[in-house]
């Protein structure tokens, strides 16, 4: 059964599953809490997996004024689902944008923050410009589904399975194009100065062949973040939790293992 909460008169749509510390996952522009589907079934046997879809995607309201969304409004809905559901805290994952709100979480509510797990993100906007030109054009000129096979060409490495394709490309199709083009639009987020006030254990997760967000990316974070543990996946895109299922929960369940059985103690990696 659908589960809500509500927040500034807007529906924010999440799930829940299995029982244990809380583990919250954080999707990207244009996903929804099923690309999640394979870490919710791996960690639900020894966590309380919290998944929401972010306001603007899934089945979370879609407001039409540009001002409802940003990384503050996210990270806030974040933090009402927590304390409506009368949790003191959580480990927090987020990927691409979800990585934003998951930073700004972080800064916000760092009482309310076990660990932070960065995936394929950056501590600022930085997508490649010939990138987002390219999908700004599509935009303007196809429909979402034309659109959606840009996306999933992008995020993707080469030698995808035609399933997997067909599952990116479908996800990304179902969007509310309104909502997406607010967000992809208006969106703006610089947090790199403030990061060092993070003192919870930091992994970070990225990619060998993502070009939506390069390893760059990371490697700013952990200037300012060297305690950060930098685990990188080979052979994978910008969606490693989809791409790479098995590996990506191997390197988050033993981050996580660590971190319980070493008092919270963070390691270079």
């Amino acid at each position: 059964m659908p589960r809500f909460i509500t927040r500034d008169g807007l529906s924010i749509h999440y799930r829940r599953s299995g029982d244990g510390p809380p583990l919250i996952f954080l999707h990207g522009l244009g996903a929804h809490l099923s690309c999640w589907r394979h870490q919710e079934a791996f960690f639900s046997a020894q966590y309380t997996v919290l998944l929401l879809d972010l306001r603007g995607f899934g089945e979370s309201d879609k407001p039409r004024d540009s001002r409802a969304y940003g990384v503050k409004s996210f990270a806030e809905d974040v933090h009402q689902l927590l304390v409506r559901l009368k949790m003191p805290g959580a480990h927090l994952v987020g990927t691409s944008m979800g990585g934003y709100v998951a930073e700004q979480f972080a800064l916000e509510y760092p009482e309310k923050v076990k660990s932070l797990v960065l995936c394929n993100t950056a501590c600022r906007r930085q997508v490649p410009p010939e990138l987002l030109r390219a999908r700004l054009e599509a935009l303007e000129r196809s429909d979402m589904s034309r659109y959606a096979r840009l996306v999933a060409s992008q995020a993707l490495a080469p030698g995808a399975s035609d399933a997997l394709i067909a599952e990116v490309t479908e996800m990304i199709a179902s969007n509310d194009r309104a909502a997406y083009e607010t967000v992809i639009r208006s969106l703006t987020f610089d947090v790199c100065e403030q990061l060092a006030s993070i003192r919870v254990p930091v992994l970070l997760i990225g990619c060998d062949e993502d070009i939506v967000m390069p390893l760059d990316r990371l490697r700013e974070i952990r200037r300012w973040l060297p305690q950060a543990r930098l685990e990188i996946i080979e052979r994978c895109g910008h969606l490693p939790y989809m791409e790479r299922p098995d590996v990506f929960n191997q390197i988050l369940a033993s981050f996580l293992a660590e971190i319980s059985h070493g008092g919270g103690r963070d390691k270079s990696g």
